[in-house]
């Protein structure tokens, strides 16, 4: 019954799976996708100087600047990079929206990652007699067929792990819907970190180590950061999501998230010139694209710290080679 059970839950759950990727990709087929918005934020002057979007109900520009101010475009486009602009403030962003067939497919990912572990504890319980007071009694008392048994488990639940463990941040939004960012729930973020090589050789063998770290990372998507944001409602109906400190506010004509920049002058009399203050209506212009001056730190609550602890590589390699002790006679 336990192998009947096994396999018949393993097919239950790839059928389950195999379900949800054909609905997502049918669904993205008869949908507009929407391209991802790619950013190169400027880096301003010293003297403090930035750019400038001012937008109405409909998110369009409107309005004249301020005597300090300018305007400009925000956000820019990949080939607006090369003009001295950082590469490692560039990211792209991809909307999506929570989807209940998705949250159902997910959560099965749970019995799964329990289940490999209570196979191994039984077929270890069993190799020792302490099940029934018979050795290897699963494996009709052969020595070879539970060791044969015990590794194909074990590497089945060594691949999944790890798949599950270099995928968690994209993870979750793989089971909800891509769609545009006017429709988005959260946004998923993707910042493209380019490597610090502090002594370039000209070795054949770093130049093909770094090839090959290269297309690792990319392969397995550590090549850039990836974080999960949500997407808010300001009090005028705008949708934005917060990044690095900086506010990002949806521009629904152009159907991407902008920031908001101020130009506080570039000269002195410029800038004194604010020394009178803000008007209140000024001041919740402001307050609405740009959001208070705060910087929040997010600390999780106990419980989800425990579960991301237990969750990383360390503990993974700690849960797997134990179990392989366990079986070969470390038990005794």
């Amino acid at each position: 019954p336990i192998w009947i059970g096994t396999f018949a839950a393993s097919g239950v759950e790839l059928v389950i799976l195999l379900s949800w990727w054909l609905y997502r990709k049918v669904r993205r087929h008869h949908r507009t996708q929407t391209n991802a918005s790619f950013f190169g934020t400027s880096t301003g002057k010293e003297n403090g100087s930035a750019s400038s979007n001012d937008y109405d109900g409909d998110a369009k520009l409107v309005g004249k600047p301020e005597p300090a101010s300018r305007m400009s475009q925000a956000s820019m486009s990949l080939e607006s990079l090369d003009a001295g602009e950082s590469p490692e403030l560039e990211f792209k962003v991809q909307g999506y929206r929570n989807h209940w067939y998705g949250t159902v497919v997910l959560s099965t990912l749970v019995p799964v990652s329990l289940g490999f572990v209570v196979f191994l504890a039984i077929l270890t319980a069993d190799y020792y007699g302490s099940l029934n007071d018979v050795a290897i009694s699963l494996s009709y008392g052969s020595t070879r067929l539970s060791n044969h048994t015990l590794i194909m488990v074990w590497y089945s639940a060594s691949v999944w792990f790890l798949t599950l463990n270099v995928t968690r941040f994209r993870l979750r939004n793989a089971f909800r819907m891509p769609c545009t960012h006017t429709q988005s729930h959260v946004v998923q973020i993707e910042q493209t970190l380019e490597p610090m090589v502090m002594l370039d050789s000209e070795s054949r063998s770093l130049r093909w180590l770094r090839w090959l770290e290269e297309r690792i990372k990319r392969f397995s998507g550590w090549h850039a950061v990836v974080r999960t944001e949500r997407v808010y409602r300001t009090q005028q109906g705008r949708l934005y999501f917060t990044y690095q400190c900086t506010r990002y506010v949806l521009n629904e004509a152009a159907d991407r998230f902008e920031p908001f920049d101020l130009c506080l002058g570039d000269t002195s009399q410029q800038v004194l010139a604010h020394d009178k203050g803000l008007t209140t209506p000024e001041v919740k212009r402001r307050l609405e694209l740009i959001g208070p001056n705060f910087i929040s730190v997010h600390v999780p609550n106990f419980l989800m710290a425990l579960g991301q602890e237990f969750t990383s590589f360390f503990y993974l390699y700690q849960l797997l080679i134990l179990w392989l002790f366990y079986y070969n006679m470390y038990y005794k």
